[in-house]
C-alpha cells in the first residue's frame, strides 16, 4: 500500500495496525512522520509529482487525499498512479 502525500502518517500508521500483514509506505516531502512506527510501516522522502522511483504495478492499493493545489499536472501524476 502507497500513501501519497502521507503528512504525519497517521492514516499509513492506522492502515498498518488494521492490516498487519500489509507492507505500507508513506511518502511526504518533509520528514514529520513519527519514528516509533508498526513493524510493516515505512516513510520515505519523495515528490510524488516527481518521476516515481517506484517498479510498475508495485502497489495493490494506492492512497491519497486533500492533494488540492499540489498537482500540477493531473494526466500525468494519474498516469503514475495507474502504472
Amino acid at each position: 500500500m502507497l500513501d501519497l502525500g502521507t503528512g504525519t502518517g497517521i492514516w499509513a500508521i492506522d492502515f498498518a495496525d488494521e492490516y498487519p500483514s500489509a507492507n505500507v509506505i508513506g511518502t511526504d516531502l518533509s520528514p514529520i512522520q513519527p519514528t516509533w512506527v508498526p513493524p510493516n510501516v515505512k516513510f520515505e522522502i519523495e515528490d510524488f509529482t516527481d518521476e516515481w522511483t517506484f517498479k510498475p504495478n508495485d502497489f495493490d492499493y494506492i492512497h491519497m487525499r486533500s492533494l488540492y493545489g499540489c498537482v500540477a499536472d493531473w494526466p500525468r501524476y494519474y498516469e503514475q498512479v495507474y502504472t
